[in-house]
């Protein structure tokens, strides 16, 4: 498995429609609000990496594709996936990877452990 950013990242997009209907908006109060179907949609995209050996990547990536995609929601009805800005998802996913190795309490085996640190050594800036 590559472990550059950007071969990850087409990975996963591939894995996504290639454009995501953001309707309907469900607001929750406040300025909170939901997508309907989209954390089910990453659930079920995400559930198929789940004890393989990319799942700590992907995982992670995932989910942070879908915080940028809930962020654009509020903007727009429907978005290609290949227009999101790559560099907005790359800050959560590295983020939710720094975690990993900074917080135990995650629970992250020693072999997630060890990939996030490969992962962040093949992806010096």
């Amino acid at each position: 498995m590559t472990l550059k950013f950007n071969d990850l990242l087409v990975k996963a997009f591939l894995d996504w429609p290639q454009e995501i209907d953001l309707n309907p908006l469900v607001k929750g109060g406040d300025e909170r609000y939901s997508i309907k179907g989209l954390g089910q949609m990453s659930d079920a995209i995400s559930k198929g990496y789940i004890g393989t050996s990319e799942e700590v990547m992907l995982r992670n990536l995932h989910d942070a594709i879908y915080e940028v995609l809930h962020g654009v929601a509020a903007y727009t009805t429907r978005i290609k996936i290949s227009e999101l800005r790559p560099e907005a998802i790359r800050i959560r996913f590295e983020r939710r990877l720094q975690n990993a190795l900074k917080m135990p309490e995650l629970g992250y085996l020693s072999e997630d452990i060890k990939l996030v640190k490969r992962y962040f050594s093949t992806n010096e800036k």
